[in-house]
């Protein structure tokens, strides 16, 4: 008895020091994966080969750590997309929205508002993407008012204002509320 008592001891000990290093192995795959795909990531960026956009980055890290990043991108490629274009709208939208945060001094939201509002009319700016955000404006304009006296940094807010945006644009409208925005259109 004593000595299946024993065997019993050793196979549970032997046991937890498996689940220990199981966990630790574990541990050690999932930053070596880590290391991988960051890796992958600065090699997309290098290559030069595509734009840097929200799009093109998702194609390159889909499959990884599994695949590479080029082989990730390509498999990407063959799968019909639905409509990516109101993302790299959002992101031109963004990264308008940077620049003239970066330029106002002294930061203040009015400003801001108005001088995206000038920069999207100007005649210069795509028209499709005037286009997009037309319809939507009063949804920024919402969103400008919802960050106003919140002190954000200047790095964060264009960030909080897009977010802002982005979920107000998006989120179920009555039919009250929709026809108010639509009197409140980007023109």
């Amino acid at each position: 008895m004593q000595e299946l008592s024993d065997k019993l001891n050793h196979v549970g000990a032997s046991y937890l020091e498996a689940q220990k290093k199981r966990q630790e192995l574990e541990e050690s795959l999932t930053s070596q994966l880590a290391w991988y795909s960051r890796n992958e990531i600065v090699e997309f960026v290098r290559s030069k080969r595509y734009v840097g956009t929200p799009v093109t980055f998702a194609k390159a890290m889909a499959g990884l750590p599994e695949y590479r990043w080029l082989h990730s991108f390509r498999k990407c490629e063959a799968i019909q997309e639905r409509s990516t274009r109101h993302v790299e709208y959002a992101y031109q939208i963004f990264e308008l929205l940077k620049v003239i945060v970066r330029k106002t001094k002294p930061l203040n939201l009015s400003k801001v508002e108005v001088k995206l509002r000038e920069k999207l009319l100007q005649e210069d700016i795509d028209p499709v993407l005037r286009s997009h955000i037309a319809p939507k404006w009063a949804y920024m304009k919402q969103a400008f008012a919802e960050c106003q006296g919140k002190r954000f940094k200047r790095s964060e807010l264009p960030y909080k204002i897009m977010g802002r945006f982005l979920e107000n644009s998006e989120s179920p409208r009555t039919i009250a509320e929709a026809e108010l925005a639509k009197r409140d259109q980007l023109v």
